[in-house]
């Protein structure tokens, strides 16, 4: 029996994600209701209720399933112990994403409610960094900062540079863009594990820097 009631609640579940990115596609996320996400999903609003307290709790729900599987394709299988490869590899899958997810954002930009949508996924983004950030400072990698504070500071760039990407009139090349990020955070890097350093060294890529005794 719970195996069934478990069923039926993955079926409600993705029944009511897939109407609504459909329904993204087609008006302003302002003039999705619940009534017409229920209707367009064949599920009764009772159920609706019954797992979300209003249409925002539901599109937080959205947000963090498109991020798992965006964690799923590209953080585990890239848990490089180059920290530069991995955070360019990340960068450039998230580009992925959002040109896989353009009529989505873009919607989503016109809505009053689009700063509140940025922050849940800017804080999903902030996640993954600072568990990366705390995964390599236990191998040994020294920082310029803690990693809740880098982890906050990069998902915040991250996010903020691929919306202006997306919105731009003329954009730079995809390709571009690429290469310029991942010269920034080498060099952030190379900054890091200079001696001079807040920290005293580290973050050199795949082993930290022993520093050399006085």
């Amino acid at each position: 029996m719970a195996h069934t009631q478990d069923l039926r609640v993955t079926k409600t579940y993705l029944s009511l994600t897939t109407e609504f990115l459909a329904l993204m596609n087609e008006i302003p996320f302002e003039d999705i209701t619940v009534n017409k996400l229920c209707s367009r999903a064949m599920i009764r609003r009772a159920t609706f209720y019954k797992h979300f307290g209003d249409k925002y709790e539901f599109v937080a729900f959205v947000i963090r399933g498109i991020q798992a599987k965006f964690d799923d394709a590209y953080i585990a299988p890239s848990q490089s112990s180059d920290p530069v490869e991995f955070y360019s590899t990340l960068f450039n899958h998230a580009l992925a994403q959002i040109e896989e997810y353009r009529h989505l954002i873009q919607s989503a930009m016109k809505s009053s409610r689009f700063p509140l949508l940025l922050g849940l996924f800017t804080e999903q983004i902030a996640t993954d960094i600072r568990l990366k950030l705390k995964h390599d400072q236990s191998a040994g990698h020294q920082m310029l900062a803690a990693p809740d504070v880098l982890a906050v500071m990069s998902a915040g760039a991250l996010v903020e540079l691929l919306r202006w990407w997306l919105t731009s009139e003329n954009p730079i090349p995809k390709e571009t863009l690429k290469a310029q990020v991942s010269g920034i955070i080498a060099a952030l890097y190379r900054t890091a594990n200079q001696r001079g350093s807040p920290t005293g060294g580290g973050w050199r890529g795949v082993c930290p820097r022993k520093r050399p005794p006085e």
